[in-house]
């Protein structure tokens, strides 16, 4: 097991980020998010988005950053899709990858021990609670901040 000291990031860089997320959730225009809620967008779903470890990432971001009346959450920014395309690019750390495929079993083997069941088969409740409990130890303080760092990069990053 790999445990990731600096993957954290400092509390004055949260708070620049959590700023600049706010500033762009004010700019965004209630019409386009209308447009990827109806389902008259032109995104699909990729087929691996429907298999572990995608689908268990894709709902601990949505957990993470759910949607409001206004503002997109992760499932209408496609975080998912571009945590893959980062995490698959040949130059991406390799490191990061590991850490966060081995978090999804670390949070599964959890969930499965209190609840005999897998993350994604959890209440919206449950999961908060799961998550928190996972917050208490370092390694998972460090796996959630890394995915809310790639998380914050594809609401901020160029959508091509």
């Amino acid at each position: 097991m790999t445990i990731r000291r600096d993957a954290g990031i400092s509390r004055r860089e949260f708070l620049t980020r959590i700023a600049m997320l706010g500033i762009l959730a004010a700019s965004y225009p209630a019409s386009a998010l209308q447009k990827l809620r109806s389902g008259t967008g032109t995104a699909v779903s990729p087929e691996w988005a429907d298999k572990d470890p995608w689908l268990t990432l894709a709902v601990v971001q949505e957990q993470m950053f759910p949607a409001g009346d206004t503002i997109p959450g992760a499932g209408d920014i496609h975080a998912i899709v571009y945590l893959r395309n980062t995490l698959d690019n040949p130059a991406a750390d390799g490191e990061d990858r590991e850490f966060i495929f081995n978090g999804v079993g670390w949070l599964n083997d959890l969930v499965r021990e209190h609840h005999d069941k897998a993350f994604i088969g959890l209440g919206e409740a449950q999961r908060e609670t799961m998550l928190r409990q996972i917050e208490q130890s370092n390694a998972g303080q460090n796996w959630l901040s890394l995915l809310l760092t790639y998380l914050l990069e594809a609401l901020l990053a160029d959508p091509v």
